[in-house]
């Protein structure tokens, strides 16, 4: 469905309106998570497609966001998004990690520099954090407030422009369960998923992690 998505979603690409070009950029951020965590379960064979799939759709993503970027400077939402797709080519491998992984970091903290209180610019800032390795600055325990602050962000009552992101709601209350999780917090980590899951109903990690809390 994804690939479908990014081939009808390519004429956006060709845009000049920043947001066009971050529609486009999510569409291959989906598509990169995805792949990468295909690749991360596959095979030799299938490992070497899906990662070159992953590698595709990340690099496409970044490409947009540049764009988007280099037309709106203060483009926080776009910042944003390009941290996560960075983020993601960093777990494609060893290499990929100590490339992509310092400019998810850096982009991250350009977005939250221009709009602090942006839900997704939050998330990508509190993800940057806990996925980045201890040895170059990673902390989950400092992440988990941040994700709970994005969570809370998407509740307020500013309601986004015609065209503008909406995505993310759901995630963050899957992270802020994931960081109860890590503390040792089954009820409270249950009760973040709940909430996500009330959000996006079929929102299939949500409904894994859930389940492992009832099997522990």
């Amino acid at each position: 469905a994804l690939r479908g998505l990014s081939k009808t979603a390519r004429t956006l690409a060709e845009s000049d309106d920043p947001l066009a070009l971050y529609h486009y950029a999510h569409v291959q951020f989906r598509l990169l998570q995805v792949a990468a965590q295909a690749s991360a379960k596959a095979k030799t064979k299938t490992k070497t497609k899906t990662k070159k799939e992953a590698e595709a759709a990340g690099e496409a993503c970044v490409a947009a966001l540049d764009r988007a970027i280099e037309r709106d400077p203060r483009f926080a939402e776009g910042l944003a998004l390009q941290a996560n797709c960075y983020g993601y080519l960093a777990t494609l491998g060893p290499l990929d990690a100590m490339t992509a992984g310092p400019r998810a970091g850096s982009r991250a903290e350009a977005a939250a520099k221009l709009n602090p209180r942006n839900p997704r610019v939050l998330l990508s800032e509190a993800a940057a954090l806990y996925f980045r390795p201890a040895a170059f600055g990673g902390d989950r325990a400092a992440a988990a407030p941040l994700f709970r602050r994005a969570a809370e962000a998407f509740d307020a009552p500013d309601a986004p422009r015609p065209g503008e992101p909406t995505w993310g709601a759901a995630e963050a209350w899957l992270f802020v369960g994931r960081t109860y999780e890590d503390a040792g917090d089954v009820l409270a980590a249950r009760d973040a998923y709940e909430k996500a899951l009330l959000i996006a109903p079929e929102f299939v990690r949500a409904k894994e992690r859930r389940a492992g809390l009832t099997r522990r």
